[in-house]
């Protein structure tokens, strides 16, 4: 019984989950805030995805300079990005709008069924987290 309603209740949270996400990525928009990691992710994504390699354009912190090949980022979120940036065009907000579909459905099943696993007789459980 408990099953069945965690069946029909699931979809309603990550459906509102992901709209939340949805309406923050349009409220940040198509740009990306200098003063933030995402700044310097987007830079780099746009660079791997136009082929010039894990590489910054301009010299990027003391320690990364132009042309250099870096490891100091993610290689698999700037993966992400630049793979965003190959197919729509730099554009910030298509990425923003994948993470939020990708987010709003990824985390609140996997935070479902992770407690459903810790408290098994308790579906309740697992629906509140």
């Amino acid at each position: 019984m408990a099953h069945q309603r965690d069946n029909r209740v699931l979809p309603g949270i990550i459906a509102i989950a992901i709209l939340l996400r949805l309406a923050a990525a349009v409220y940040f928009g198509d740009s990306t805030d200098p003063a933030i990691d995402e700044f310097s992710y987007s830079a780099l994504a746009a660079r791997v995805a136009d082929g010039h390699g894990f590489s910054f354009g301009e010299d990027w912190y003391p320690f990364t300079p132009a042309g250099t090949l870096t490891a100091h980022w993610s290689f698999l979120y700037t993966g992400f990005v630049a793979a965003i940036y190959a197919i729509a065009g730099y554009h910030p907000l298509v990425v923003r709008l994948v993470q939020s579909i990708l987010g709003g459905i990824l985390l609140p099943w996997l935070a479902y069924h992770l407690t459903k696993r810790l408290f098994p007789a308790r579906h309740s459980v697992a629906v509140i987290a």
